[in-house]
């Protein structure tokens, strides 16, 4: 799979004409490599591909890099430049612009001195179309977040703290297969469930609260992130109505993805229904964003990705929801793979009527 990706970036170089690219950022690393440390560099010229690391990863690297000649160095960056300027005489040199620190820029141009092209969001569009491996791992983190889901349904109960219910969720995913979170879980009950991001705190769980749970897990390097908000003991009126407006527009949101259709029309999708229902002001975030190695990639209806049609192999989030100050929150977040045929659900925890435990 890495080697395939290797393949194609090279190509892409020839194809522009760019001498050779330094990858800094451990994700892209590993996403042409398979490595899973960090604190190591890939270089890369059309021909060539080059890792280098320090002796702390060198048995590391022998177990999960193929194909790509190893370099020992144990200067940093500063050696790491040396290396390739006397090495590889360039004329230009890709870099990640938007990963790479103004430190870590000044040092690569005080030793080459040749003109810097920004590769990142070449590579960004490299990750954002899965192959059926990529596929099928993700698959597998869905499965996993599902699965520790419903273990974790039969778990909470009033009393416990949101940080109580987010331990046992993390503690589910490694003992499915996972190498744990993906990112910090959130559990937000109450009216903490009305922060979009409202992070595990020591906040307990009462009676009549609606807690969101927002959380995902690495399955070989890539990435799962579901949402489901339940409800405990006796819900009210408008916590209902509420959530039944969320899956609404969550669910035609799904049901309009296809090849072709933009981030913007899913978002105009999700708005429509929720601000038909009076609840304008109070969905204030994207819609949905891609997810692979990292839990937030292209594309999606986010940021730039608005304008840009979603193709086969694209893996993306549905997220809508709705949150009001000081009273309560719902979000409902799926993901979803691009298909030749239109869309597959990957994630399957029940969301068709609000979990009461």
């Amino acid at each position: 799979m890495e080697q395939t990706h290797l393949k194609d970036f090279q190509s892409w170089l020839s194809l522009k004409s760019i001498e050779g690219a330094l990858l800094l950022n451990p994700v892209n690393v590993s996403y042409f490599t398979g490595f899973t440390g960090d604190e190591s560099y890939l270089f890369v010229t059309p021909s060539e591909a080059l890792f280098i690391t320090d002796s702390r990863y060198l048995s590391q690297v022998k177990a999960e890099v193929r194909g790509v000649a190893v370099e020992q160095n144990q200067k940093g960056l500063t050696g790491v430049i040396s290396l390739i300027h006397e090495r590889f005489p360039l004329n230009d040199l890709g870099l990640e612009l938007s990963y790479v620190s103004a430190s870590d820029y000044l040092t690569i141009k005080k030793k080459i001195l040749c003109p810097v092209i920004d590769i990142g969001a070449q590579i960004d569009s490299l990750r954002q179309v899965k192959d059926e491996e990529e596929i099928n791992c993700i698959k597998k983190a869905c499965a996993i977040a599902d699965q520790a889901f419903m273990q974790v349904l039969t778990e909470i109960k009033p009393g416990m703290t949101e940080l109580m219910v987010a331990s046992k969720l993390e503690s589910h995913f490694k003992e499915l297969g996972s190498t744990g979170p993906s990112f910090e879980t959130i559990v937000a009950a109450g009216i903490r469930s009305s922060m979009p991001h409202g992070s595990a705190s020591t906040n307990v769980i009462k009676s009549g609260d609606l807690v969101t749970l927002d959380f995902g897990c690495f399955y070989e390097g890539y990435t799962s992130d579901l949402t489901r908000t339940i409800g405990v003991g006796k819900i009210s009126k408008d916590q209902q109505e509420i959530y039944d407006i969320v899956l609404k527009a969550n669910e035609e949101t799904i049901k309009i993805l296809r090849q072709g259709v933009t981030g913007a029309e899913m978002h105009e999708k999700a708005h429509n229904i929720i601000d038909s229902a009076g609840y304008q002001q109070y969905f204030g975030h994207g819609t949905g964003h891609g997810i692979g190695r990292s839990i937030h990639e292209g594309p999606g209806a986010w940021g730039g990705y608005q304008s840009q049609p979603v193709v086969s192999g694209n893996i993306i989030t549905i997220e809508p929801g709705i949150y009001l100050p000081d009273r309560f929150g719902v979000r409902i977040e799926d993901d979803v793979l691009i298909n030749d045929q239109g869309y597959e659900v990957l994630t399957k925890s029940p969301k068709n009527e609000l979990i009461i435990i």
